[in-house]
């Protein structure tokens, strides 16, 4: 049976996750890698506490790395540390899962994900996305999902509820890939998706997971 590992498992769609894997039998522990305890009691459960500014001390070795980190500038409090967190740490666990020989590592960025971007956050997104393609992995998944929806405990984003709220009034009229996605549904695609043995380099956008 294989083994997972899941960093941002506090988050949105990073929580989801963990509660889905941990109740599917395909993998046989499932590891999450946290600054503070998610408080959740399972038998296949590791929780690994770590300093993300110090984690090359760490040792990554699953099959499948899932990597859910993701901030807002707001959030983050300056562009610096947003790069910091959704850029750096990011690839740092990424380079450090590489190192152990990890098969697959499947990573949520963002929809308009370029380095070309005029746009800081999609740019950051997009290098990110470049660095982690530079690895060689035997099998790398990009999910590119649009505006999530979902209850984010103790955190308000006043625009992003207002974003939703539009997005989900005029859905019907908006292409699949743009519409606001449930990150519910997110989660569940990343799972789906990482069991099918992918080889290579893919990208699944927002519209591919809605089907999920």
């Amino acid at each position: 049976m294989k083994k997972a590992i899941i960093i941002g498992a506090s988050g949105l769609v990073g929580s989801l996750l963990t509660k889905k894997l941990l109740n599917d039998s395909y993998y046989e522990t499932v590891t999450v890698l946290v600054r503070s305890s998610l408080n959740i009691h399972h038998p296949k459960l590791i929780e690994l506490k770590v300093n993300f500014d110090e984690l090359f001390k760490e040792k990554i070795e699953a099959d499948d790395v899932y990597c859910c980190l993701g901030s807002t500038i707001k959030k983050a409090g300056s562009k610096e540390r947003f790069r910091l967190i959704d850029y750096t740490y990011s690839l740092n666990v990424a380079k450090i899962a590489k190192k152990y020989n990890c098969n697959q590592f499947i990573i949520v960025t963002a929809m308009g994900a370029n380095s070309n971007s005029l746009a800081f956050y999609s740019k950051v997104k997009g290098d990110l996305e470049n660095a982690l393609k530079a690895l060689n992995f035997n099998s790398l998944l990009i999910i590119r999902p649009s505006l999530l929806l979902g209850d984010r405990k103790n955190e308000t984003r006043t625009l992003e509820k207002v974003a939703s709220l539009f997005m989900q009034s005029f859905s019907l009229l908006l292409p699949k890939k743009v519409r606001a996605i449930k990150a519910d549904k997110v989660a569940t695609a990343m799972m789906d998706l990482a069991k099918r043995n992918y080889f290579g380099f893919h990208i699944f956008e927002s519209d591919v997971l809605q089907s999920y």
